[in-house]
């Protein structure tokens, strides 16, 4: 339809605008539903006409009105982002009192160690380490030498339980400072942290919390220095760093049978802390003026003792070594005799430490009625004294705890003796008895020669364990030994590498047979040479 205008003429009605979606309208109406849906959205309504042939924009009057059908147009709103279902994993169960027993059993039982007495009686540091470890408060255990049983062993540890206390007080002190109970076969028990201390006769002294010793500030590192050589780094640093001879037996004592490690070799916070604790009355403040604290609120040694056999109940169902083994039964079988439980199953005697030390390079010999202690200089060099010597190793004189030392007080083999080394008795060689017969083929063989050795084996001589002249030679011998470890290695990187190329060989003649096989069907002929491979001679 249209309409007409005052001169009559004829005009078009104008075609309702068509809504598109873009930039919003500067004049459009607000508190229109519709339009506030569409600004929310972030988009606006625009009209469009032609004229001309051309496209232009206009912007719609306020005083238009959008249609019903307009009106009725609803925006859908936008969705909320799904949370992501996480998912908890299930905490692990506790290990069961069987699962714990089914490991330790499995593990081999080896022989608690103990300190040799009557060779520290000979070295002339038995008063010395006897005292640290009583000011420690562990003097009675280097006596106390029990066998241990393993499945008794098993059955107290798999079964442990601890009930400590945090605080001390009266009360805590009539409980007995806490207390541990065990399973043996079907008796239940429990042993007070006081009776654990009468059963080994520590002192009945500090916290009875599980708590490890701490030391604060630079008081670790300050005394690693007056011990040792070098700087400390606990798991890193080595024992054959200490250098005065009683602290490392004392060390060894510690790590050994205290604490049951199978690997002494290098140190730990808590084994230098114990130290400490032993040092500190001889020991009130370091070198550089500053007061040694140490920890003034340390545990009990029952305390620390049920501390161990906790991690060692954890470590055995935890470890993944393939030949796992503890030493720990001979401190467990002072306890049950304390409360008169009877000891049966397979009985595993204890073990005096190295009678000789040459393992953990302790003494290297002995020169007459001496022995000859190597001790570190700085890394990598050593020295050597001969003991007994108390002038040196009392350590009532604050200088042999840091043993310090002059040259003219080194062994030195110009002047002393040669060394000789130790040997366990059942290594040494029994005396043979020779028939004349037989001395009389002996004299005749002495004069042929030795036969040819040829390759690589004449360049691996035996390494010289005698006597040095100084540090240099010491440390010559020491390189030469290191180059002949090379050259081992890299003969048998050639013997690989030769077996390579004998593989390689054989794949690249078959491969050519292969080729050869496959132009003569090409070919049509059958005629193919069989396949010879020949053995690569040895490089």
């Amino acid at each position: 339809m249209g309409r007409t205008d005052e001169a009559g003429s004829s005009v078009a009605a104008p075609k309702p605008p068509k809504r598109t979606y873009g930039k919003a309208c500067a004049s459009e109406p607000k508190g229109k539903s519709v339009a506030a849906n569409v600004k929310t959205k972030g988009k606006g309504i625009a009209t469009s006409s032609r004229a001309n042939g051309k496209e232009k924009r206009a912007e719609r009057s306020s005083s238009e009105e959008l249609s019903e059908e307009d009106a009725n147009v609803v925006v859908p709103a936008a969705e909320p982002p799904k949370k992501k279902k996480v998912v908890k994993k299930p905490k692990a169960k506790p290990p069961t009192y069987s699962e714990y027993l089914r490991k330790l059993r499995s593990m081999k039982q080896e022989e608690t160690f103990y300190p040799d007495l009557d060779l520290l009686q000979r070295l002339g540091i038995l008063d010395e380490v006897r005292g640290v470890l009583h000011t420690i408060g562990l003097g009675n255990l280097m006596e106390m030498l029990h066998p241990s049983y393993k499945d008794v062993t098993c059955q107290f540890l798999a079964s442990l339980q601890v009930n400590h206390h945090n605080e001390e007080g009266p009360d805590n002190i009539a409980a007995g400072f806490g207390s541990i109970e065990f399973k043996i076969g079907k008796e239940q028990y429990e042993v007070t942290f006081r009776e654990i201390s009468d059963a080994f006769g520590f002192p009945v002294e500090g916290r009875s919390c599980l708590r490890k010793l701490a030391y604060y500030g630079n008081d670790l590192q300050q005394l690693w220095w007056a011990l040792a050589a070098g700087s400390y780094e606990a798991g890193v640093s080595k024992a054959a760093a200490i250098r005065s001879p009683a602290l490392r037996m004392v060390h060894k004592i510690l790590a050994d049978t205290f604490l049951g490690k199978k690997e002494y070799s290098t140190v730990y916070d808590a084994e230098v802390m114990m130290i400490g604790e032993g040092l500190k009355p001889l020991m009130p403040s370091f070198k550089s003026g500053q007061i040694f604290y140490g920890d003034s609120r340390k545990p009990t040694m029952a305390a620390l003792l049920v501390k161990n056999f906790m991690a060692i109940k954890k470590w055995a169902h935890n470890n993944r070594i393939k030949e796992p083994s503890m030493r720990i039964g001979g401190l467990i079988t002072p306890i049950l005799q304390h409360i008169g439980v009877e000891l049966s199953g397979d009985k595993i005697g204890y073990r005096l430490m190295d009678a000789y030390l040459k393992k953990i390079n302790y003494l290297h010999g002995t020169v007459g009625e001496f022995y000859a202690y190597n001790f570190t200089l700085e890394e990598k060099i050593t020295a050597r004294v001969l003991f007994p010597n108390r002038a040196l190793t009392s350590l009532a004189e604050r200088k042999n705890i840091a043993f310090y030392i002059t040259k003219d007080q080194y062994y030195n083999p110009e002047i002393h003796p040669p060394v000789q080394l130790i040997r366990k008795p059942n290594a040494a060689k029994k005396p043979c008895v020779n028939t004349p017969a037989e001395e009389s083929n002996h004299v005749n063989t002495e004069l042929e020669l030795p036969r040819p050795i040829y390759g690589s084996r004449r360049y691996c001589l035996d390494p010289y364990d005698g006597p040095m002249m100084n540090n240099a030679t010491e440390a010559a011998h020491r390189r030469t030994k290191n180059l002949q470890r090379w050259n081992k290695w890299k003969d048998k990187n050639f013997k690989k590498m030769a077996g390579t190329v004998r593989s390689l060989v054989y794949t690249v003649k078959k491969m050519g047979s292969k080729i050869k096989k496959l132009n003569a069907s090409l070919r049509g002929t059958k005629e193919v040479k069989p396949l010879r491979v020949h053995a690569m001679k040895s490089c």
